[in-house]
């Protein structure tokens, strides 16, 4: 048997939305996909399985375990309610535990999301490894997504599930913005954990530094909800501060040529002269650290009748020269002098309007990074 560890955390999940047609008899939902979790480990001890779950009219849903009613049967609502059960009876590797639906009134619909199953009675937990804690971001989900709810929900996909252990000091980011009045909020195990954010109409970074201990399996996640349409988030991180651990130096042969290039054109559309915004998927993530001589150059230009500005940044904070934009690309290179960058370090572009009252569109492409000078390549080495 495999002992697993049992803190309480979701350990299995199937978060995606999943919609079926059922009729008068349960039948699995996998419209989408099959709405089952497969155990991957002998288990003995109490656990807890939950779902949200909504109707269309007359609706239930039940888990089912290898195919035979495991669980009690849930009446749902026209919207999303999180149901969960206790269980003790023993799993065993190659278990199925899924979700059935059925209607009382011909055929209708059925949604379910967020399927977990945690684990509640201690067990044996692994000896936390150590990480490098160094001020780049390690967790990283930066796809946008979005939620219609009315009350705090999980943005669906914005969660992060910790994989080592960590006591120490770490700062949290994300980007929100509302369709009419919305509100956003950290999470953390689906338990309300950051400030709470009232949102504008236009992306805007809230960040937030934390010194609470993460366990393996902690699940910090954005909640958010739109009192009328739509809440939407993006570029989730978490950020380690304090150095700690970092393994063994590795020189770099550093010869002048091309090593982190991102040649596409992207556009900030109609930046405003308040706060400096990242051009889209403007960003190169280091996949080393590097101490040493480095330039950094990209192309850069402004919309016709345009005020266009643009700047380097690392790790979200300026750190290049202002440039003032044509409406012609230019190539703007800077050199830095022993320059001291981490592993996963993001050097990006970033836009602003020059005129007050006046929005700008700032252009970029051929984003690049060469070495100048031979250094050193710190830790968190990739295979």
């Amino acid at each position: 048997m495999t002992i697993v560890v049992a803190n309480w955390k979701s350990q299995y999940d199937l978060n995606t939305e999943n919609t079926k047609t059922v009729g008068t008899t349960y039948v699995l939902i996998d419209d989408s996909f099959n709405e089952s979790i497969t155990i991957s480990d002998d288990y003995t001890g109490s656990y807890i399985i939950s779902f949200e779950g909504r109707e269309a009219a007359f609706e239930s849903v039940k888990i089912y375990k290898n195919g035979v009613a495991f669980g009690t049967a849930r009446a749902l609502t026209k919207t999303y309610v999180t149901y969960s059960q206790t269980f003790t009876t023993a799993l065993s590797n190659g278990d199925v535990i899924s979700l059935y639906g059925v209607t009382g009134f011909g055929t209708n619909v059925v949604t379910c999301r967020n399927f977990n199953i945690r684990f509640e009675l201690p067990g044996n937990i692994p000896v936390p490894t150590s990480i490098t804690k160094t001020y780049a971001s390690q967790y990283i989900y930066d796809t946008e997504n979005s939620t219609t709810e009315r009350s705090y929900q999980l943005v669906s996909n914005e969660t992060h599930t910790i994989t080592t252990s960590y006591q120490g000091s770490y700062t949290i980011t994300f980007k929100a913005h509302e369709s009419t009045i919305g509100f956003a909020r950290l999470y953390k195990n689906g338990v309300a954990w950051g400030t709470a954010r009232a949102l504008t109409t236009g992306y805007v970074a809230y960040k937030q530094d934390f010194t609470d201990n993460l366990d393996i399996n902690d699940e910090i996640s954005v909640y958010g909800y739109d009192t009328v349409d739509t809440t939407y988030v993006k570029d989730f991180r978490i950020r380690f501060d304090n150095t700690a651990d970092i393994p063994p130096d590795k020189e770099i042969y550093a010869d002048d040529t091309v090593q982190y290039s991102y040649d596409t054109e992207n556009m900030l559309d109609e930046v405003d002269e308040l706060a400096w915004l990242l051009v889209p998927n403007e960003i190169l993530i280091l996949t080393n650290g590097y101490i040493g001589s480095i330039r950094i150059a990209y192309d850069a230009k402004e919309g016709a009748g345009d005020y266009g500005l643009s700047k380097l940044f690392v790790n979200d904070a300026a750190y290049g020269t202002q440039q003032t934009l044509t409406t012609t690309y230019t190539t703007y290179s800077e050199d830095f002098v022993a320059i001291d960058l981490n592993y996963h370090d993001e050097i990006t572009v970033y836009g602003l309007s020059d005129h007050i009252a006046v929005t700008s569109d700032v252009y970029v492409k051929n984003f690049r990074i060469k070495f100048l000078k031979a250094g050193v390549k710190l830790g968190w080495l990739t295979a």
